[in-house]
């Protein structure tokens, strides 16, 4: 019988102050001399779910691992990529507001809640996959940046970065990697826009 192990973490990006959100692989065993894929030896490798901008440009799909994928209380979120994804059919992933909890295995504020914090920062689009054909900034700089753009812009055509929403609610859009765009990269835009600059964070051992 797989267990899981809880993963406990806290990642701050340069400009964007986070907090995150966990789902966690059940311990794989590696090849000797080998570390488990995208972890570390001797420890648990950790995997933000975002793209990243730049040639290459970096898939998140491709640095979280296979999956499964459990929350902090050992409800699965998704089985494989593809059905986190939804590659073959949409929403066979559990990410909503019941299962997508903090490390600490605490809900989240989302639609409805004061404040509402349900953006997940991914700079990916619904699969997955980096946005590299756009030609505006989606990452806030590969999440190095927190410049936002100049009073007036429209959201959307400055710098700033994709986000989902946990609680798949709000913006017409119910995508938990993909619903929009923040309005800038600094935390007051991203608190603006409908969050508080989190993360979906995959274990990948």
């Amino acid at each position: 019988m797989r267990r899981t192990h809880p993963v406990l973490a806290a990642i701050a990006f340069a400009a964007i102050g986070s907090l995150v959100v966990v789902a966690q692989a059940p311990q794989q065993q590696a090849p000797a001399g080998q570390a488990p894929a995208g972890g570390q030896q001797g420890g648990r490798g950790g995997r933000g779910g975002g793209g990243a901008g730049g040639q290459p440009a970096v898939n998140a799909r491709d640095r979280i691992g296979a999956g499964p994928w459990h929350n902090a209380r050992g409800a699965v979120i998704a089985n494989n990529v593809a059905d986190l994804h939804g590659d073959i059919e949409r929403d066979r992933n559990q990410i909503n507001k019941t299962n997508a909890l903090t490390e600490a295995a605490m809900p989240i504020n989302g639609v409805g809640d004061q404040p509402n914090q349900h953006d997940i920062i991914t700079g990916s689009d619904s699969h997955g996959r980096a946005r590299a054909s756009e030609t505006v900034d989606t990452t806030c700089s590969n999440y190095t940046s927190n410049q936002d753009p100049p009073q007036g812009t429209a959201r959307g055509q400055g710098p700033g970065v994709w986000l989902g929403h946990h609680d798949r609610t709000g913006g017409n859009n119910s995508s938990w990697n993909a619903a929009h765009k923040s309005g800038g990269c600094s935390q007051q835009a991203l608190v603006n826009t409908g969050g508080a600059g989190l993360l979906y964070c995959f274990a990948a051992n």
